[in-house]
């Protein structure tokens, strides 16, 4: 879509999703986000390079890395109801939490029955067991893992709702004015990850012997994949294909039941196979639809 320089684009009401680029390179200068709008895509608004100003009427809205990659430096984003800091960062498409690696990764806690406990509820996504998680591992003592893993909990209470993060936040922010948060992942986590890390963060489902993770971020639907058991096939000095597992998380990164995996298939074919594209697309469906039950029954 193209809009003329001077033009304020106001979307309309019951829009639920702004897709991948959907707006990618418009010479737009306004643009107000209705609060029926529950994610923007990455790159929605990407090389938007006059957009000066972004109204939400809401503030629930889940705004994708990179939403707004490449627009103007001067670009200000406001909200109906006041913003803290880091919301203005997540919803300009930035992220707030800075992922640290750590120098060390402990285990002592992961036979812990505490530990164990407050992982499986966090993958049920209830906010109140992600503050105590955080909490838990703030008692571990000051190694740096687990002030990381800390704070990476809080913040996702935060994400999810629970007052006492809220509270947390603002005194956090009072001391550190206009400043992202060092944590062990991202708010969403994305990008590779060993599985040793994953379970000792309180990802339990995860295997701690997989060396390598590589989790995309949920998409509108809720669904995340995850490429694993990485396979290299050498055809010859100029072909290398790389294989992979795929798995079918959602967004609190726990398997989604029912829905099996996809084996040995290459990033290559994954985007670019018809048979395949065909495949994923009909997991993808039957993913959504035992999501959609999942929440109904709650």
């Amino acid at each position: 879509m193209k809009y003329e320089a001077d033009e304020e684009v106001i979307l309309p009401d019951g829009i639920e999703v702004i897709k991948n680029y959907a707006f990618h390179n418009s010479k737009m200068k306004k643009a107000v986000i209705p609060a029926s709008v529950r994610m923007i895509e990455k790159g929605a608004f990407s090389c938007c390079d006059e957009l000066e100003k972004v109204r939400f009427l809401g503030n629930k809205t889940i705004v994708r890395k990179d939403a707004f990659l490449y627009c103007n430096e001067k670009m200000t984003v406001t909200a109906v109801e006041s913003l803290r800091f880091d919301e203005i960062y997540r919803m300009s498409g930035k992220l707030f939490l800075s992922r640290v690696k750590p120098a060390a990764v402990p285990d002592n806690h992961c036979r812990d029955s505490c530990f164990l406990r407050l992982a499986q509820d966090c993958a049920k996504g209830n906010a109140e067991k992600m503050w105590e998680l955080g909490i838990f591992f703030e008692s571990m003592g000051n190694e740096q893992f687990y002030q990381l893993a800390a704070n990476f909990w809080k913040y996702r209470a935060l994400f999810y709702g629970n007052a006492e993060a809220e509270n947390w936040m603002k005194n956090w922010l009072s001391v550190h004015p206009n400043e992202t948060m060092q944590a062990l992942l991202e708010e969403q986590p994305y990008g590779n990850y060993s599985g040793n890390l994953l379970y000792c963060a309180g990802f339990i489902t995860f295997d701690r012997q997989q060396e390598n993770y590589h989790i995309e971020v949920p998409d509108a639907d809720g669904i995340a994949e995850v490429m694993t058991n990485q396979e290299i096939v050498d055809y010859d000095l100029y072909d290398v294909e790389y294989y992979y597992d795929w798995l079918f998380v959602d967004e609190y990164l726990k398997p989604i039941d029912g829905i099996e995996s996809i084996r040995y298939v290459s990033s290559k074919d994954r985007f670019n196979d018809d048979s395949c594209c065909l495949r994923f697309k009909q997991v993808h469906q039957e993913a959504a639809e035992a999501l959609q039950r999942i929440k109904a029954q709650k």
